[in-house]
């Protein structure tokens, strides 16, 4: 889905699954040269789990030491071999710019450069992770051994009705009490604010020609604060006018017109669908911080997926 809504405010952004976009040369270029290197982009964000511009030893190694669903993992020692030789100087991490250099070539796992690592992720396996539902469905189950699902989503016809709750108060205490909870209290005290993995597998979705994409809205927006990224749900507010205009307004820009957004949406929106520490610093109990690290491993399945 493609849909033309007013911009957010510049602290609050949706992309993902599904995407509102608002302006047309944000269309990535075509051809099989920008195809390849999306292909590389994509496959580097898998490895550069905190999105920070360079992949460290560690997360390296665990991405390919990972048993996934399409590859088999390489051992320890193979994969500190291979980062060695996408480190060409040394430094400890990997930039793009020598992943790419490096996955391009295939020098780092050509004969003369040493023992061959037996089996990693080839750009098609690493391709699929962001294109295929299963991505998305797997985040949103019990796997791995962990006992609570990474992540959930959250309704938009309740994120809506919450934010319309926000716009009638009448005072900064009432809107605070409005603003949207975390996780834990959400699951205690408004299970029904959430979708489960089946729920989200049954929703609308797209058309045909635009490649049946899911019913799904990933947001992306800074904290206000350290204690509540949103405490007086202006950030919230925001989000749901943009999602009920794209909803009800189609927009065309020469001859391009967006489709509307579905009625009904599975919103990421992190403070909700991440288990997070309490306001006063209280940490998660065990099984909440496996399932918030598992979520934390995949992150960028809700920002690359297409």
């Amino acid at each position: 889905w493609q849909g033309g809504s007013p911009p957010l405010a510049t602290s609050c952004t949706c992309r993902g699954a599904l995407v509102v976009r608002t302006r047309e040369r944000n269309r990535p270029a075509s051809g099989p040269m920008a195809s390849d290197a999306a292909q590389l982009r994509a496959a580097f964000t898998k490895f550069d789990t905190n999105l920070s511009g360079a992949i460290s030893l560690e997360d390296f190694v665990d991405v390919m030491t990972r048993t996934g669903r399409d590859c088999r993992p390489t051992s320890r020692e193979q994969a500190v071999a291979l980062f060695q030789r996408f480190d060409t100087n040394g430094s400890g991490v990997v930039n793009l710019h020598q992943f790419v250099r490096a996955w391009s070539s295939r020098s780092c796992c050509s004969p003369s450069a040493g023992p061959r690592v037996s089996r990693s992720p080839s750009l098609g396996e690493l391709e699929n992770m962001y294109k295929a539902p299963e991505t998305i469905w797997e985040e949103l189950d019990v796997r791995d051994g962990l006992v609570l699902p990474p992540v959930r989503l959250l309704k938009s016809s309740w994120l809506i009705a919450r934010a319309e709750k926000v716009k009638a108060a009448s005072s900064v205490a009432e809107r605070r009490a409005l603003a949207l909870p975390r996780r834990q209290e959400l699951e205690a005290r408004h299970p029904e604010a959430f979708y489960t993995c089946e729920e989200v597998k049954a929703l609308k979705r797209g058309s045909d020609l635009a490649g049946k994409p899911l019913s799904v809205l990933s947001v992306s927006h800074c904290w206000e604060s350290a204690e509540h990224p949103d405490p007086q749900g202006t950030t919230l507010v925001k989000l749901c006018d943009a999602m009920r205009h794209a909803m009800t307004t189609a927009v065309t820009n020469g001859d391009y017109t967006w489709e509307k957004l579905p009625g009904e949406l599975a919103v990421f929106f992190d403070y909700g669908s991440l288990y997070q520490k309490s306001p006063s610093g209280e940490p998660r109990t065990a099984d909440e911080h496996a399932a918030f690290k598992a979520a934390l491993a995949r992150m960028q399945v809700w920002y690359a997926h297409q």
